[in-house]
């Protein structure tokens, strides 16, 4: 007890820091998944595509993020070893995903044929292709963290 009354401000920060070891422990972390991919334009020498990610917020408490990466591949369709980096970059804004709850962000971005090389004829000619999306998710409330994410999946580009 004399240690309390001497070192109130060590008191506060003791809590604090209890109380932030205890909502890590119950932190489940946000399934992000690319749930399509929409044509945005056609050019002569690229394209325009909008990803849409769907965030999913497992905890009972709301989460608010400072940014978003992605790495988005697709795979060679002539190699199932070999993958061709699409796009990749950060969003930089503000996405407020609410206690048990899901929000889809759009992502637009653009892309020249020839940094694809043999995936393109899989997206021109069938309209799908397998990918790869990877990336981090910077949570900013409740507590700073930056979450990992990756999925693999087979995806139909609608609009073509």
């Amino acid at each position: 007890m004399q240690w309390v009354r001497r070192n109130p401000g060590r008191t506060v920060w003791l809590a604090l820091a209890l109380g932030a070891t205890a909502c890590a422990s119950v932190f489940r972390q946000p399934e992000v998944r690319l749930e399509g991919v929409r044509l945005g334009g056609i050019g002569l020498r690229g394209a325009s595509l909008v990803a849409r990610l769907h965030i999913t917020n497992p905890n009972s408490y709301g989460l608010e993020t400072r940014s978003l990466s992605y790495d988005l591949e697709l795979q060679d369709p002539d190699s199932a070893q070999k993958w061709v980096r699409l796009t990749q970059g950060t969003v930089d804004q503000t996405i407020e995903v609410g206690g048990d709850s899901q929000t889809v962000v759009e992502i637009p971005f653009e892309f020249r044929y020839s940094e694809l090389g043999p995936a393109i004829s899989s997206l021109m000619e069938r309209g799908t292709f397998r990918y790869r999306v990877s990336g981090k998710v910077a949570v900013a409330r409740p507590l700073s963290r930056t979450v990992p994410y990756r999925k693999t999946g087979e995806i139909k580009l609608d609009g073509l």
